[in-house]
């Protein structure tokens, strides 16, 4: 018992010593030396403030206007960004470059120079924002004028700090300017008296140069390691209008998660996944998806998202509900794959529009603006639309082989049935089975005890495969948690070969591997090729303190041994299947991992080599049994 609670303590410090940190403890970074830098994102970062500046411009040094020798003015600051929330993407590097303050700006100790020296400062980039760098200085007087004068003070940026550009040259009893104040500003200009000597003017001095740029980042959330997003379809519609709102979100953390969102017109939904909203009322509207784990909570907002510009039927006393479409033959089959269109429409008859409608008289029917509404049946052959009561919908359903009546309804049931003609050519299809056509294959390889490789080839031998995707999950931990999506590749070809890298989880958690696939001529999205694959690692052979891999392995042969040689003699049978098991369980602890790596080809043959002697024993113990029944 002491020895079987050593491993497990053993055991249970390798797990928490081999679990990789996923989530950074950082949360704020600094870059103030000019360069290009690469910024990882964090697994738990996605949303973060941003300020940056320019490199400020040197100021200028002293210069000729005319025949008289002016100072310079002080440098322009870099400009500066201030970002509240900016979205980053979780493993992403992302390339930033710190500005460089303009360099001090040299004097021309000699007649007849007539510019003055400057420096511009140079651009810094972080996350698609540029800020350019600052202009140098220029003359401190116009043409022709005496401009024996202190220098011109640098301009300071709106990110006030400690820090400040360089002072310009002084030439007594005139100072050079003051550098400006903060990263990106500008240096501050040269001073002249005006002094001469010779054939040179000894009174001209320099420009500060200027300060260097500046990048700071700060997480905004590091609570929660999922990324919230999602999109809209439309963005702008009337009163009424049927928006689904699609989710995009990225999630690392699927224990106990929840949504919620809020659609800015008080309206919320705690829907998982894509949803649905009825706006009634004009306006422009925020919206928001909120994602809570056990990790923490997570927002994305988009501001002023939602345009509603109208409202031209809804009607408030009859609420939008849900209407179920069911398309079938006429010998009741449902249809999967039929694309329903749903158009809410008016016409000049107003309320006895029904009445022309039965007697088959041409309409004068015009589409309200925004609520088109196209999807496809299940396979069950169903649809369900968001609909209003009091709105009249035209209903149009197609599919290939198929032909279905032009359908009028004002949906004041839950579920109406569409059914296909008589005449449809649809009853005895013939064609290639495009499902069997569809050759999948997903292999795994062990890199090292830490990370493994998933490879996914799909090949669609029709070549008529329009689309599709291919999720890889990682189980969860937690008993009835939903597996946690690893990575998602679209397929968009008739031949995909895609490979990722995943870490080996402990505890016997392994992955799974859906490939979900559209070849053309497939009924519809839920008659797809549909191919699951389970994947597991072999994790991190269980260590014991003071012995190495290869002391394990021999204890592990003694041990087998000594257990087939204690009862063999009487029980063989039966002992056999006790040295298979405890050949499986050191095989799983890793004990016996020196023998792929130094004496056999690899663990397919460790594998094979015990799986057989497992089914022999297995034999023998039915053979036994056998024999022990015709004795008696």
């Amino acid at each position: 018992m002491a020895r079987i609670l050593r491993i497990l303590v053993i055991l249970s410090i390798l797990i928490l010593a081999t679990i990789p940190a996923l989530v950074s403890a950082e949360t704020s970074w600094n870059y103030t030396i000019p360069g290009t830098y690469y910024w990882t994102c964090p697994t738990n970062i996605t949303k973060i403030s941003l300020k940056i500046a320019g490199g400020g411009g040197s100021g200028a040094s002293s210069g000729q206007s005319a025949y008289h020798l002016s100072s310079g003015t002080g440098g322009l600051a870099g400009q500066f960004g201030n970002y509240s929330s900016v979205t980053v993407v979780p493993g992403i590097i992302y390339p930033i470059t710190v500005g460089a303050g303009g360099a001090e700006a040299d004097h021309l100790n000699i007649w007849n120079f007539v510019p003055p020296n400057k420096n511009a400062g140079s651009d810094t980039i972080a996350f698609g924002y540029t800020k350019t760098g600052g202009a140098g200085g220029a003359l401190g007087c116009g043409y022709g004028d005496y401009c024996y004068s202190n220098g011109g003070n640098g301009y300071s940026t709106n990110y006030m700090t400690d820090e400040t550009a360089s002072n310009g040259g002084d030439a007594l009893p005139y100072t050079g300017g003051l550098g400006g104040i903060g990263y990106g500003a500008g240096g501050g200009g040269a001073a002249t008296n005006g002094s001469t000597v010779d054939d040179g003017y000894v009174g001209a001095t320099y420009g500060g140069a200027g300060k260097d740029g500046y990048i700071e980042i700060n997480a905004l959330n590091t609570t929660s390691s999922n990324w919230p997003d999602f999109s809209a379809a439309p963005t702008t519609g009337s009163g009424g209008t049927l928006i689904k709102f699609t989710n995009l979100s990225i999630i690392h953390d699927a224990v106990n998660l929840t949504f919620l969102w809020d659609f800015g017109d008080g309206g919320t939904s705690n829907t998982t996944g894509d949803v649905n909203h009825v706006y009634s009322y004009t306006g422009i509207y925020t919206v928001s998806l909120t994602l809570t784990s056990d990790e923490g909570t997570v927002t994305e907002t988009k501001v002023d998202y939602i345009t509603i510009t109208s409202v031209n039927y809804y009607d408030p006393n009859n609420p939008p509900k849900s209407v179920r479409f069911h398309i079938q033959t006429l010998w009741g089959m449902p249809l999967p794959g039929a694309t329903v269109s749903a158009l809410g429409i008016t016409t000049s008859t107003g309320s006895w529009d029904w009445v022309v409608t039965l007697l088959g008289i041409p309409l004068d029917e015009v589409g309200i603006n925004g609520t088109a509404m196209v999807d496809t049946t299940d396979s069950n052959g169903n649809i369900e639309f968001l609909m209003i009561p009091s709105a009249k919908y035209n209903v149009t359903t197609t599919l290939d082989g198929y032909s279905f009546p032009v359908f009028y309804v004002t949906p004041h049931d839950s579920q109406y049935n569409i059914v296909a003609a008589l005449n449809g050519t649809g009853w005895f299809e013939t064609g290639n089975d495009t499902l069997a056509q569809v050759n999948i294959t997903v292999t795994s390889t062990k890199l090292n005890d830490t990370y493994g490789q998933i490879n996914i080839s799909y090949y669609d031998a029709g070549g008529t495969t329009t689309g599709g995707a291919i999720n890889i999950t990682r189980d969860n931990a937690t008993r009835g948690g939903a597996d946690v999506l690893v990575e998602s590749f679209p397929i968009t070809s008739s031949s995909e070969n895609v490979s990722t890298t995943v870490e080996i989880p402990q505890e016997g958690i392994g992955y799974k591997v859906a490939v979900d696939a559209n070849p053309y001529g497939a009924p519809g999205p839920d008659i797809k090729a549909i191919r699951s694959f389970a994947i597991w690692f072999k994790g991190t052979p269980v260590a014991l303190a003071g012995f190495s891999p290869t002391i394990l392995l021999w204890f592990s042969v003694f041990l087998l041994i000594f257990t087939a040689m204690f009862a063999g003699a009487t029980h063989a049978p039966q002992m056999a299947i006790v040295v298979c098991v405890e050949a499986w369980v050191l095989f799983s602890m890793g004990w016996l991992d020196p023998l792929e790596q130094n004496y056999w080809v690899g663990q397919p043959v460790l594998i094979f080599t015990l799986g057989f002697a497992t089914v022999m024993a297995i034999f023998w113990n039915f053979r036994e049994g056998k024999r022990k029944e015709k004795g008696t």
